[in-house]
């Protein structure tokens, strides 16, 4: 899926990216939702030299 993504924060072994996902349909609303369903952020974790997307972190919230 294209897209563009951004790297927020990042840590030994873990990071904060920023996704936006663009899925390409023949019909402009529909990927207009899809992407808004999928784009975010989210976190990142290496594993075994891999890395895989672990959790979507809510914006807007302060702890």
């Amino acid at each position: 899926m294209p897209g563009l993504t951004n790297v927020i924060r990042r840590r030994s072994g873990s990071t904060v990216l920023l996704i936006s996902g663009v899925p390409l349909f023949f019909n402009s609303g529909d990927e207009t939702i899809l992407g808004r369903n999928f784009s975010g952020a989210y976190e990142a974790r290496e594993e075994h030299r891999h890395w895989k997307l672990v959790a979507r972190v809510p914006l807007g919230k302060h702890p």
